[in-house]
C-alpha cells in the first residue's frame, strides 16, 4: 500500500483514503462485522437480553453491563446522557461474530472505553437512583 495522497486534482484524495480505511478493517461503533448497521428487530433482540430497571418501563428504560441506565430512544446518541449502542462482546477484530448471544447494549461512553479491547475493564460510567 502506498502513501494517501491527501489532495489530487481529481477529487480522489477523500476515496483513495476510504479505500485504504476500508483494507485496514475499522469498524464504526455498533456496526455489524461487515460495517452495516442493526436494523430494528436486532436491536430490539439485544435491548430484552438488558438488565431491566425496577419501576421503570423496559420498553424505554434498560441498564447495560456496567450498570449505566440506557433509554431505547438515545440509540446511537452520543450527545446523550442515556445513550447507547450495540457492543461485540468478543469484538470482531478477535473474531466475534453477529449472533445475537455476542452482542450485549452498552452506555456508548462504556463502548467506546472497551473498543476492540478484550476483558471487563471498560465500565467508565454507570448510574444508581430512579429515571423517567
Amino acid at each position: 500500500m502506498g502513501p494517501l495522497n491527501p489532495i489530487s486534482p481529481s477529487g480522489s484524495g477523500l476515496d483513495s483514503l476510504l479505500g485504504h480505511l476500508g483494507k485496514l478493517n475499522i469498524k464504526k461503533p455498533s456496526t455489524k462485522a461487515t460495517g452495516n448497521f442493526f436494523n430494528d428487530l436486532e436491536k430490539i433482540a439485544v435491548w430484552n437480553k438488558s438488565a431491566t430497571v425496577p419501576g421503570s418501563d423496559a420498553r424505554v428504560w434498560r441498564k447495560d453491563a456496567c450498570g449505566a441506565y440506557i433509554k431505547w430512544s438515545d440509540y446511537g446518541n452520543t450527545n446523550s446522557k442515556w445513550g447507547w449502542e450495540i457492543d461485540h462482546i468478543l469484538p470482531v477484530a478477535h473474531g466475534g461474530t453477529d449472533a445475537v448471544s455476542n452482542l450485549q447494549v452498552l452506555h456508548w461512553r462504556n463502548n467506546r472505553s472497551k473498543g476492540d479491547n478484550l476483558g471487563t475493564n471498560y465500565c467508565v460510567i454507570s448510574y444508581t437512583g430512579v429515571v423517567g
